[in-house]
C-alpha cells in the first residue's frame, strides 16, 4: 500500500526562498519487519513541480522497483519505507557558513521523524546527506555498510549513491541524446539494490 504524509518544514533561516513543500510517499508492505527511512539527496524537477515526492519522475519509478526487487531478495522482511527530502530549500549558492546552519536545521527535521517514525534503518543517499547526519567528515568504511546510527544500538544507518548518481535529472526533451550516459547510471541499480536489500534484511553480507 502506498501512501502519502507531510513533515512541517523547520529552518527559520532564508525565510525569502522557495521551501520543498511535499507530499513524501510511505509504502507499507505487510505488519512485521523492518521499518525503513531513505533520506533523498535530490528532488526531480517533475516532482518540485507537482508537489510530491517520487510520483511523477523517472528517478521515483527506479526507486520503487528497486526497493520491491530488494524486499523480493530479502525474502519479504520490508514492513514499511518512508521517503523524505533532505534539503527544505536550495543551499548551494549560499557561504559556507550560512549552508551549514540551514542543514544543520534540516539534520534537525529528519531526527524528529525517526523519532516519530522509528525505524529499524535509516538510509542516507548522498555523501551530504551521510555527513550531516552523522555529524562527520570522514565517511570511508561507511559506503554499502550498516552500522550504529549514532551510537543508537536500535537504529542501524546505511550509506549510499545520491539519487543523481543512478538516476540523473534530464529534460524529456534531452534524454535521447543523454541515452548513453542514462544507461551508464542505471547500471548502477544493482549496487543500490543490494543496499537496500542489506538494510532490509539488516545485516551485513559479510
Amino acid at each position: 500500500m502506498l501512501e502519502y504524509f507531510r513533515i512541517p518544514l523547520k529552518s527559520k533561516i532564508a525565510k525569502s526562498r522557495a521551501r520543498f513543500e511535499l507530499d513524501l510517499p510511505v509504502y507499507t508492505l505487510r505488519d512485521k519487519g523492518t521499518r525503513m527511512i531513505v533520506v533523498v539527496d535530490r528532488i526531480p524537477s517533475e516532482d518540485l513541480r507537482e508537489g510530491v515526492l517520487f510520483r511523477q519522475s523517472l528517478a521515483g519509478k527506479a526507486l520503487k522497483n528497486i526497493l520491491m526487487y530488494a524486499d523480493a531478495k530479502a525474502d519479504g522482511k520490508l514492513a514499511e519505507c518512508a521517503f523524505i527530502n533532505f534539503h527544505e530549500f536550495k543551499v548551494m549558492d549560499m557561504d559556507d557558513a550560512r549552508r551549514k546552519a540551514c542543514e544543520s536545521d534540516f539534520t534537525g527535521r529528519i531526527e524528529q521523524f525517526i523519532k516519530k517514525f522509528k525505524p529499524d534503518v535509516v538510509i542516507a543517499m548522498g555523501n551530504d546527506v551521510a555527513r550531516f547526519m552523522l555529524d562527520k567528515d570522514d565517511l570511508s568504511g561507511n559506503f554499502g555498510r550498516l552500522t550504529k546510527y549514532k551510537g543508537n544500538r536500535k537504529i542501524k544507518f546505511l550509506y549510499t549513491m545520491g539519487v543523481w548518481d543512478f538516476c540523473p535529472d534530464i529534460p524529456e526533451e534531452k534524454k535521447k541524446e543523454e541515452g548513453k550516459k542514462l544507461q551508464a547510471q542505471a547500471s548502477l541499480s544493482g549496487i543500490l539494490a543490494r543496499h537496500f536489500e542489506y538494510a532490509i534484511r539488516n545485516k551485513n553480507p559479510f
